[in-house]
């Protein structure tokens, strides 16, 4: 039960990237976080996951961050029978309470089905055409042995889409944390053109080219599908998982901020913190940024 907080990213992740608009027909965003790159060494970013309510201790520290974004195992054990959605919601009203400037997001995997996620699970659970299948019609597994989301089909993009929805409507939900955002891009450049163990594990997950393809333009309809509905008060932040696929397929409405050369990492449980390294890449077409944090 102990807070693990993570400063930019998650002691699980090994890249945090984030893609932000400079041009375009994306909205702007009117309510951005309260940082900037120039203060970035400060407290920025918190990834928290802990399985039961916060403490005092934990609201002292949680309440120094700008964003904080809750993670997969947030409460639990303190609400096991309640859906994902409902245990992010009452996290975050602890953490508005103990900040209420605080920008507070919702995780969302924009592919695996957890069933965690009830809201989202039990209605792919009952009707099977919301998930991928390949062309032997066998279920796709992006991570074993949960089901593929089929953004696609425009069905599931409006389920996922109300279910952040819901999320912004309990009053303490700033915005959306989206997994696996372009992961379709990384995918078929590991079938198509990875090592041999890369390809065979996609082939075993069910993973076919064409499938991949379609999903690429499917997970950019899905962030046009978000942005539009939530508005431009809430925050859509993309995270991918690296690979080396080229992050272009995916626009989010964010602030433009300059580059910086080198971060801070601290991890709450350990009051450890490393050097971090940060780099900045412009995508082909000159519209949007790339913004990539690893380990040092």
């Amino acid at each position: 039960k102990e807070l693990t907080v993570t400063h930019i990213m998650s002691t699980r992740l090994t890249a945090f990237a984030a893609v932000i608009t400079v041009a375009g027909a994306i909205p702007p965003l009117n309510r951005p976080p309260g940082f900037n790159w120039g203060t970035l060494g400060g407290m920025t970013f918190a990834h928290v996951t802990k399985s039961d309510v916060f403490n005092t201790t934990d609201l002292n520290l949680l309440k120094k961050y700008q964003i904080v974004q809750f993670d997969k195992g947030q409460n639990s054990a303190s609400m096991p029978y309640a859906t994902l959605e409902d245990r992010f919601i009452a996290a975050a009203r602890q953490v508005k309470h103990a900040n209420p400037k605080s920008t507070l997001l919702m995780y969302l995997n924009g592919l695996i089905d957890f069933p965690s996620f009830q809201r989202l699970h039990n209605v792919t659970e009952a009707n099977e055409t919301l998930l991928i299948k390949n062309s032997k019609g066998v279920l796709v597994e992006t991570l074993a042995p949960y089901g593929t989301f089929d953004m696609r089909n425009p069905t599931m993009r409006e389920l996922f889409v109300s279910d952040a929805a819901y999320g912004l409507s309990s009053g303490v939900v700033d915005g959306v944390f989206i997994d696996r955002a372009n992961w379709a891009s990384r995918g078929l450049l590991e079938l198509t053109n990875g090592t041999v163990p890369q390809q065979k594990s996609l082939e075993a997950h069910g993973w076919e080219a064409p499938i991949l393809r379609s999903l690429i333009d499917a997970q950019t309809q899905l962030f046009r599908d978000l942005t539009s509905t939530l508005g431009p008060d809430a925050i859509v932040l993309a995270k991918e998982t690296g690979g080396g696929a080229p992050f272009l397929d995916w626009k989010v409405s964010f602030t433009l901020l300059p580059c910086v050369s080198s971060l801070t990492e601290h991890t709450a449980s350990s009051s450890q913190s490393r050097s971090l390294v940060a780099g900045c890449q412009r995508s082909n077409d000159n519209r949007h940024i790339l913004f990539i944090v690893c380990a040092k």
